[in-house]
């Protein structure tokens, strides 16, 4: 069995929150992308700190614990102290579970929940919390996590590692070791419940249309997205119901939307916009295959890696030219281009050009599979990209 990461940037936002009570502290994020790890390794460090933590699975519970009544009862057995932590796991198999946790975060006790779905931070929920939250969101593995778990032997080298994860994805619940067939069918069971449980059960939409959509989405990461190419490519003739079919995939974190930033005009352009997978191993696995798209799947990966480091990121629109990335963080803006490779004076200067129209005082790269770079030059700097994924920030 392949070695349990520990999800040190994680751990270090949920510790960052213990001495904050006030506040109810949630963790979302995609099914399956280590959420109930992650709460299990953080009720660990808090025993080992000498603290109380009463812990509960609800997605085990869910046919024994249904209503608040039920819960706050089953909670209220287990704590010793109103003070003691509360971790509460998948809190959305539980109706009314908002009016449990802001009771017991009004008499003192220090919560965490997990959710896979984005309507966990609803108006309902909201309304019943006024606010007294933090949101801790949770990715699969990064490719440095990825590393850590299957570090390079024998003539497998880094590349070689990248490789697997642009077609194995993130998902703690794979292991390499394990013949491809098995992590082939278990990935499937991870689609089909994202797909059956996070979707279309809550959102009670037509599960055909669903994949569909999915599939057309999953082919076109990396390409801008319009209402009627989604309407086209999925075969949804009102507009309306392709919003709705977005938001209920967006909920449940299978894509992330990506909007277009007019960078002279400073607006969000709300016609076009991008959307990428939450895993290049669930995309695999909906396709059917690994193809091909490659500057969409970098793309894919370096969006992600941007998020998980805490990035504001928009797609940059500038004239007739598109920044793959515009992100900011903390008050400063960087601009990224994504290519598989430099090679050819025409692809330099496709990644180059919109670069160069920003002015010499941003901060521009342009990231690349190639190890034989220039060095920084018309304010652009150049960077492997798996060197940018390894890097420590």
């Amino acid at each position: 069995m392949a070695e349990e990461i520990i999800r040190k940037m994680y751990l270090e936002k949920l510790d960052e929150f213990r001495d904050r009570p006030d506040l109810i502290k949630i963790i979302t994020g995609v099914r399956r992308s280590g959420k109930s790890t992650l709460l299990a390794q953080f009720r660990n460090r808090l025993e080992s700190a000498g603290e109380k933590a009463v812990s509960i699975n609800l997605e085990e519970k869910r046919f024994s614990i249904t209503t608040k009544r039920e819960l706050n009862s089953y909670i209220a057995e287990m704590m010793a102290t109103p003070q003691d932590y509360i971790l509460l796991d998948e809190v959305q198999y539980v109706t009314g579970w908002e009016d449990v946790i802001n009771t017991l975060r009004s008499n003192g006790a220090n919560v965490y929940v997990t959710g896979s779905n984005a309507k966990i931070l609803s108006s309902e929920f909201d309304t019943a919390i006024a606010g007294r939250y933090a949101e801790i969101h949770i990715l699969p593995f990064s490719f440095a996590e990825f590393l850590e778990r299957y570090p390079p032997k024998g003539e497998i080298r880094t590349e070689q590692r990248f490789d697997q994860f642009l077609v194995q994805g993130g998902m703690p619940i794979l292991n390499l070791d394990d013949p491809a067939g098995k992590n082939r069918t278990i990935m499937e069971g991870v689609y089909d419940s994202i797909v059956n449980r996070d979707v279309v059960s809550r959102s009670k939409m037509d599960p055909a249309t669903i994949r569909r959509m999915t599939d057309f989405m999953y082919s076109n990461v990396g390409n801008i997205t319009t209402v009627s190419s989604l309407a086209s490519g999925s075969g949804v003739s009102d507009s309306r119901t392709v919003d709705r079919y977005l938001d209920a995939l967006t909920d449940s974190f299978i894509f992330y939307k990506v909007n277009t930033f007019d960078l002279i005009g400073k607006k969000i352009m709300k016609v076009k916009a991008k959307y990428y997978a939450s895993d290049t191993g669930l995309r695999n696995t909906a396709l059917g295959h690994t193809d091909d798209g490659a500057a969409g799947i970098l793309e894919n990966i370096v969006f992600l890696e941007l998020i998980r480091r805490g990035y504001e990121v928009v797609i940059g629109s500038y004239r007739d030219y598109e920044v793959d990335f515009t992100a900011r963080i903390d008050g400063v803006t960087e601009f990224y281009q994504v290519a598989k490779t430099l090679s050819g004076n025409a692809t330099i200067s496709r990644e180059e050009r919109p670069l160069k129209l920003l002015g010499d005082k941003e901060t521009k790269i342009i990231l690349t599979l190639d190890r034989d770079l220039p060095g920084e030059k018309n304010g652009i700097r150049y960077m492997n990209l798996i060197d940018f994924l390894l890097n420590e920030y």
